[in-house]
């Protein structure tokens, strides 16, 4: 199945990247290391990038598949969806935070931004995730108001920026970014309330407080 031989090829390829700290040079050489076809590989590849642009999409796809053997989670209402759904994914990237870090911290500090473009895949899923929960007909009238697809590119935002405090989190057990999932959570279904600004300040003073910059 595709699904499997994507699913082979991404693991060989986070273990070339771990183990060389190099990303594979070619197709080619790729498929020679690791006994795949070059025949196979495009016909789910068509390129080494894709590769790593599928790896995001995978651990959404991992993520929300450990969320629906969860019996309760079809029953949770938006809020606890979406702390949910990040506090999975985050688990995910943590437990392979080692080829994470390198391939978000690959190269000097103006390419890095660059470096973005390979959850490019990721963010359609992820944000057709906040469509089908955050954006629930419960909150519907008041994003509405706010502006659908405003809200929708906001919570991608915040994303990365709880993305970025995660790679520089030096916690036990990275309790800091839960505690940053949980105080972001709370003010995007804040924005939803009438009286937003407290939550929104909340969170600055903790990110300052841990010195977190942009």
């Amino acid at each position: 199945m595709k699904s499997e031989l994507k699913s082979r090829i991404a693991e060989a390829y986070t273990k070339e990247v771990l183990s060389s700290e190099l990303f594979p040079k070619s197709i080619y050489a790729f498929c020679q290391k690791h006994d795949f076809n070059e025949n196979e590989f495009y016909g789910v590849f068509a390129s080494l990038d894709a590769v790593k642009n599928y790896i995001w999409v995978a651990f959404h796809k991992n993520c929300k598949k450990v969320l629906k053997k969860n019996k309760s989670f079809s029953k949770y209402d938006s809020k606890e969806k979406f702390l949910a759904y990040l506090f999975s994914y985050f688990e995910l990237l943590t437990l392979n935070r080692s080829y994470v870090l390198y391939v978000l911290n690959e190269g000097h500090s103006l390419e890095r931004l660059k470096n973005l473009k390979q959850l490019r895949d990721f963010r359609t899923h992820y944000l057709t995730f906040v469509k089908d929960t955050v954006l629930s007909n419960e909150n519907e009238s008041k994003i509405q108001e706010l502006n659908d697809k405003l809200f929708s590119e906001g919570t991608w935002v915040q994303f990365l920026i709880l993305l970025k405090f995660w790679t520089e989190d030096q916690s036990p057990k990275f309790e800091k970014t839960d505690i940053a999932i949980e105080k972001s959570v709370q003010a995007v279904f804040d924005l939803l309330q009438s009286n937003p600004l407290e939550k929104w300040i909340d969170l600055g003073k903790f990110m300052v407080k841990e010195g977190f910059k942009l």
